[in-house]
């Protein structure tokens, strides 16, 4: 099989070509430098889609920090918020208050609800 693929005159015409240009030198400073510029270009493409991927991982980090702290605020403040109500329905219970006052002072307060 080899040997009949090697006889075609179509091969052996491509071979005779390549021989011919590969003893050219323009021919093959040429392809050389079609090869550095290609593999320049793959380099860039590369470096670039690296650039890229870093810099998505920083925004995607800062945008994460600021969305963790903005949680963070908002537990911290409801925490603030139940642990006053707490507080304060205490203090009225040791004032002697009625529990029924209680809850209804503090469902109207800020629309929090008692529960």
């Amino acid at each position: 099989m080899v040997n009949r693929v090697t006889k075609s005159p179509d091969v052996q015409k491509a071979v005779t070509v390549i021989r011919q240009l590969s003893g050219d030198e323009r021919i093959r400073e040429e392809a050389r430098k079609r090869e550095e510029a290609l593999f320049n270009e793959r380099s860039a493409l590369i470096g670039a889609r690296e650039e890229g991927l870093e810099k998505g991982r920083a925004e995607g980090r800062a945008e994460g920090r600021a969305e963790g702290r903005a949680e963070g605020r908002a537990e911290g403040r409801a925490e603030g918020i139940e642990k006053t109500i707490e507080s304060v329905a205490k203090s009225l219970r040791e004032m002697g208050m009625n529990e029924e006052v209680i809850r209804e002072v503090l469902n109207k307060s800020d629309g929090i609800k008692w529960e």
